[in-house]
């Protein structure tokens, strides 16, 4: 038996933001509230996020409004009946263990009769609410409100906090069999500009209570009470300052079973503070030395806003000078914070204020919404879409319909994240025009609307609604735009001959009878829809008017067309949407109207429309293998474009290496020479087996897509290879599929007593994509490589092509993404040592990939 070696590498990275990631809803409007509150929860059960808001409206009047999430868009739903209350608090939860969730307010009721209320509303489940005013709970102002079991016996409690007239309360009200409340008389401080919290604080199982606010001593104060269990409390002694205008949220951040605090607030001086508390898990507190800027008379949360599976910081109110301030500090993963300014920057700062995070577009990723006073008698209520994409998970939407998923690709010379999502006839859309903003918040959401393009052209900037009015080029055909033109053509491409197309993969490779399909840019695989392909997901989603359109699980918006002429008509109320399919009259495109949806609608070519994208399924069925015994490895695989060089030492690499993020270009009908170098560990025989899946159907067929070859004794660094030729079958399916490399020390068994799933005895497996293309012209490959130096590197990579660089893509070892960049120079200092994939691709539609090690 040959000698077995373990080793153990790891590399750890993490995502990158890019840019902005919070927009304003501005499609929606609220009425604006401060000195009040606001809480989400689904409160009709289905699947979407709802919201409430109380508080006060300049001129203070009270102001209650329940709004109902219909597939994104908020309408309020006055049949919840809440009465108008100001310097309110609210709390959400199930109350009567129905499993909906009911909602309990305090605060000043105005209108005719004018009085400081407090009341129950119990769900019914269908936006309905029952009202319950008399419970015999007091009202009161300026205060926090909250539902918990603080009784241990498993049933929901109310916890009232905040100013009574002339008395400050802090008051546990257990519940009753029947719905009725009792005054435990707990003897707790009463506040008010208050907060409280009931969290476990000392790992018991019970609910304590964290108690802050303007206290009947006249002075900020801040005070744990223990509890336990049967309705008693004790204080514990702690160091947290006293500080009122207060906020306080509990969650585990450093993930020792213990629920940790953060706390805002100012003191009498006043000082303002902001500050995270970490427990021990007995309840004692220390304040961690994070320097961030403090704020009071607003609202503190713990919240990962950017997806990056951290815990970050958001706190929004007024800073010590009193402004307006909102503050966002990214999780630096070692127990550090980074102000994000970038992001904070897109939200309105506010005072006497709240925030809620809650995905209202069931997207994966928290949206915000926030209440307060800006200023000059204005207050707010506004919503904002966060549209964080983890650049390092980035990937494929799941099998079920609505899944969702994400590309990043090239768009006017910047790279850009959008959302993809799986369509209900099993293909890959977007999920967003090109040159769109975000995902159709509504169906008139003009951030939606993007680009507009004409029939047969691609990303060259003539598709901007601001572009320039032109006469037609020479020849007038895609031939005549040489790589491109800003110029919107009064006419464009006539006349319309039924065999031209809008297909090529790039603006070079575009033809006077085949436009470049402004898709191809997505990467592999992406194209515009056919006529029959809208058919089949507009049948499949019952698209049947505007409102059907952006309810389906694309999110159509109304878009509207550009004329000839260059006018615009039906912005925000009709949507248009070019397919690749001709017609007698120039081309064909979905044409979604006031009551019709039609996919064979045609249009001139001249006319502009929207694009959406859609590719099919990738076969993920692929079969798993592994290795007995060493991984004596692959040291050189070389396949068309494919240049992967990998360590020779047995046991240094895994049994299997998932390198599909490398791409080796291919055309139907040619012949390219595979070469494998590998370690044989002595004067062993190996097999080399190749598997090409070319009907992508996720199973590589020994009789069809398998070809042999044999390696003789090797170190995989001396010269000895094996080599095998393969000619791609001419009924190979365009795109993306696998290429499987199998080494093998059974190279004792006959054909056909293994396949591409048997585990290797000595040896190893790596995978690689294999981009399938119908022919690449005029295009020479070895215009497309480039060199990059110096490798290995301590930080510094240069790349030099002679092609133009369309985008650099850095991957590590496990094919995980990192960057993407133009700039020819790269900077990894910040990664950990390691082997990093490079891939260029080029603006002629082509790509390359090296191998660079990080010292």
């Amino acid at each position: 038996m040959k000698k077995t070696y373990f080793i153990l590498i790891a590399i750890l990275t993490s995502g990158l933001m890019h840019g902005q990631i919070f927009q304003e809803v501005s499609n929606q409007t609220f009425q604006g509230v401060f000195y009040g509150d606001c809480a989400v929860a689904d409160f009709d059960n289905n699947g979407r996020t709802d919201f409430i808001i109380s508080g006060a409206k300049p001129g203070y009047t009270g102001y209650s409004g329940f709004f109902k999430n219909n597939n994104g868009a908020f309408t309020e739903n006055i049949g919840a009946c809440l009465s108008q209350i100001m310097y309110s608090s609210i709390a959400v939860g199930d109350l009567n263990g129905d499993n909906k969730k009911d909602i309990i307010i305090t605060g000043t009721k105005t209108g005719e009769n004018s009085s400081v209320v407090f009341e129950i509303y119990y769900n019914n489940g269908d936006g309905t609410f029952t009202k319950n005013e008399n419970s015999g709970i007091p009202g009161v102002n300026f205060g926090s409100v909250q539902i918990a079991d603080m009784t241990n016996d498993g049933i929901a409690d109310i916890i009232v906090n905040g100013n009574l007239g002339s008395e400050y309360i802090t008051k546990v009200y257990q519940q009753n069999e029947g719905g009725t409340f009792t005054d435990l008389n707990a003897g707790l401080m009463g506040t008010y500009f208050s907060a409280i919290k009931a969290f476990d604080a000392n790992s018991d199982g019970i609910n304590d209570l964290l108690v802050t606010g303007f206290s009947t001593n006249f002075t900020p104060e801040t005070k744990l009470y223990i509890n336990s269990g049967t309705g008693t409390f004790t204080e514990k002694p702690i160091t947290i300052p006293g500080i009122y205008f207060s906020s306080i949220d509990a969650l585990d951040i450093n993930n020792d079973s213990h629920l940790d605090l953060l706390i805002s607030g100012t003191d009498y001086t006043p000082t303002t503070s902001l500050t995270i508390y970490t427990n021990d898990g007995f309840g004692n507190f220390t304040a961690q030395a994070n320097n961030f800027t403090g704020i009071y008379n607003g609202n503190t949360k713990f919240v990962d806003y950017n997806k990056d599976g951290l815990i970050d910081i958001f706190a929004i109110g007024s800073n010590a000078a009193g402004d307006n301030t909102v503050l966002l500090y990214k999780n630096n993963l070692d127990g550090t914070y980074t102000e994000d300014t970038v992001n904070s920057a897109s939200i309105v700062g506010v005072n006497m204020s709240k925030g809620e995070w809650l995905d209202f577009d069931n997207d994966g990723d928290l949206d915000l919404l926030t209440i307060g006073f800006e200023g000059a008698d204005v207050a707010q209520t506004r919503l904002y879409r966060n549209s964080t994409i983890n650049q390092e998970t980035c990937g494929e939407p799941g099998n079920n319909t609505g899944d969702l998923g994400c590309v990043t690709f090239n768009y006017e010379g910047t790279s850009v994240t959008y959302i993809t999502v799986r369509g209900s006839d099993g293909n890959v859309w977007l999920q967003q025009n090109l040159g769109s903003a975000s995902v159709a918040t509504s169906q008139n959401d003009e951030a939606s609307y993007g680009d507009l393009f004409q029939w047969g052209r691609w990303d060259d900037g003539h598709q901007k609604r601001n572009s320039a009015l032109g006469t037609a080029p020479t020849p007038n055909n895609p031939a005549g735009l040489a790589t491109g033109n800003d110029t919107f053509y009064t006419g464009w491409w006539s006349p319309n001959a039924l065999s031209d197309k809008w297909e090529a993969a790039t603006p070079a490779a575009a033809t006077e009878i085949n436009g470049c399909d402004p898709c191809k840019a997505l990467g592999n695989g992406w194209k515009l829809p056919t006529e029959a392909e809208w058919t089949a997901i507009k049948d499949s989603q019952n698209i049947s008017n505007p409102a059907t359109a952006f309810q389906s699980v694309l999110k159509l918006p109304v878009s509207g067309y550009r004329a000839a002429s260059g006018s615009f008509s039906f912005v925000g109320t009709r949507g248009y949407f070019w397919s690749s399919t001709t017609s007698s009259s120039g081309a064909k495109y979905f044409y979604v109207g006031t009551t019709i949806a039609n996919p064979s609608a045609g249009a001139p070519r001249s006319q502009s429309a929207a694009i959406r994208c859609l590719k099919y399924p990738q076969a993920s069925s692929y079969c798993n293998a592994s290795v007995d015994f060493d991984v004596e490895p692959i040291t050189m695989v070389n396949f068309s474009d494919i240049n992967n060089l990998t360590s020779e030492t047995v046991n240094g690499t895994p049994a299997y290496e998932d390198f599909t993020a490398i791409v080796g270009n291919v055309v139907r009908g040619n012949t390219y020479q595979l070469t494998v170098k590998g370690n044989t560990v002595g004067q062993f025989e190996h097999d080399i087996r190749a598997f090409f899946d070319w009907n992508k159907d996720g199973v590589f067929d020994m009789q069809t897509e398998y070809y042999p070859a044999v390696l003789t004794p090797s170190t995989g660094i001396d010269a000895i290879e094996a080599t095998v030729s393969i000619t791609i079958p001419a009924t190979a399916t365009i795109g993306d599929t696998r290429m499987r490399v199998i080494k093998d020390q059974w190279n004792v068994y006959e054909e056909g007593e293994f396949d591409a799933c048997l585990n290797a005895y000595y040896g190893q497996i790596e995978d690689y994509t294999i981009n399938i293309q119908e022919s690449l012209g005029t295009i020479d490959f070895n215009k497309n490589d480039f060199k990059l130096y110096p490798n290995p590197t301590e930080g510094i990579i240069n790349i030099q092509a002679n092609q133009e660089i369309k985008s650099i893509t850095i991957y590590n070892h496990l094919g995980q993404l990192i960057a993407t960049q133009k700039a020819s120079q790269i900077n990894i200092a910040n990664l950990s040592s390691g082997i990093y994939m490079i891939r260029v691709d080029f603006e002629n539609g082509q790509t390359a990939t090296k191998k660079v090690v990080k010292k």
